[in-house]
């Protein structure tokens, strides 16, 4: 009987185990979904065609990277924001072939870049390093957003 009740109890700590997790999960992308929510996307008003937005939770020191394709003769914005709590981040983009893609400008707000050519780039955002003296460490929340529009339509509406 002993043995029954050993493996009844080690299902229903699987099972819990398992239910915390998920609730755990789904409780972080609701809080990610309400920070993407309140984004400020004042500064993608010249651009007209959200590409999309990613979003992901991260911890200090984390870096990720996101793949774009861009289509020739656009220009692109780039908006990054993430919670206060992760500090100054820092976003690269690369190009396999190191050309066709241009930088007009880049503030701490977003970056934009214009691209000659049909490619894909990646965009690698990092979070600086935080040490606390309690070895707790925080997460927060990151959002990628990006727009386009077409080069004609944005020489005369920047």
């Amino acid at each position: 009987m002993k043995t029954t009740n050993s493996k009844v109890e080690y299902l229903i700590s699987i099972v819990l185990i398992t239910l915390l997790m998920t609730l755990s999960v789904i409780s972080t992308f609701g809080q990610c979904n309400s920070f993407v929510k309140k984004m400020n996307r004042e500064s993608l008003s010249p651009f007209e065609n959200c590409e999309g937005v990613q979003m992901a939770k991260m911890y200090p020191g984390d870096s990720a990277i996101i793949n774009q394709e861009l289509e020739a003769n656009r220009t692109y914005r780039i908006l990054i924001e993430a919670d206060e709590y992760l500090g100054l981040i820092s976003a690269e983009i690369s190009d396999q072939l190191n050309d066709g893609v241009l930088y007009i400008n880049q503030t701490s707000q977003y970056i934009d870049l214009r691209s000659i050519r049909d490619r894909n780039v990646e965009i690698k955002i990092n979070i600086p390093q935080k040490f606390t003296s309690n070895k707790i460490e925080r997460s927060g929340c990151v959002a990628v957003a990006v727009s386009s529009g077409l080069v004609e339509d944005l020489a005369t509406n920047p």
